[in-house]
């Protein structure tokens, strides 16, 4: 019986050692989950801040995009904008020019009219200085006459040269 007893205890020795081992082990192996775990949500913390950052960097691109098309819609309509007034202020030059040219045929045919008045006058044997006066006169008149025209030019009335005082052939002798 001893004997027995004996190999009784020292098979519960072999078994509290396998169990102990069994104990350690599984311990070891519940480290290792734990880890895993750990790891497994380090993990999918970072993809999801991944995903995150990536969903606002998106979000951040797209608004980028929109503001850029509204510069880019904002900068077409300022150039429409600029080629309507490019096209007037052409239209206003090339009108300007043509008065300019009326301006000079007309100073043109003043000068002509004192000239031949100034013969006139010679003929008639007016004295000098009364000449130079009338000539003076007629000078004054076409500078102040220019002068009204120019600036209805460039205020841009449109009308300029119908209401400009003596613009009728009819003003002028011919």
């Amino acid at each position: 019986m001893r004997h027995k007893l004996r190999n009784k205890v020292e098979a519960l020795i072999a078994l509290s050692e396998d169990l102990n081992q069994c104990r350690e082990r599984c311990d070891a192996k519940e480290e290792e989950i734990a880890k895993l775990q750990a790891s497994f949500r380090e993990v999918e913390e970072k993809l999801t801040a991944t995903a995150n950052l990536a969903s606002k960097q998106k979000q951040e691109v797209e608004e980028r995009e929109e503001n850029l098309l509204q510069a880019l819609n904002s900068v077409n309509n300022e150039n429409k904008q600029l080629n309507v007034e490019l096209q007037e202020l052409s239209a206003k030059l090339t009108e300007a020019k043509g008065d300019n040219k009326y301006l000079r045929q007309k100073l043109m045919r003043f000068v002509k009219m004192a000239e031949s008045d100034a013969d006139l006058l010679d003929s008639y044997g007016e004295p000098q200085p009364r000449r130079y006066s009338t000539m003076k006169y007629i000078d004054s008149k076409f500078i102040d006459s220019y002068e009204a025209l120019s600036l209805e030019v460039l205020q841009g009335d449109g009308e300029s040269c119908s209401n400009f005082p003596g613009s009728d052939s009819s003003d002028f002798v011919h």
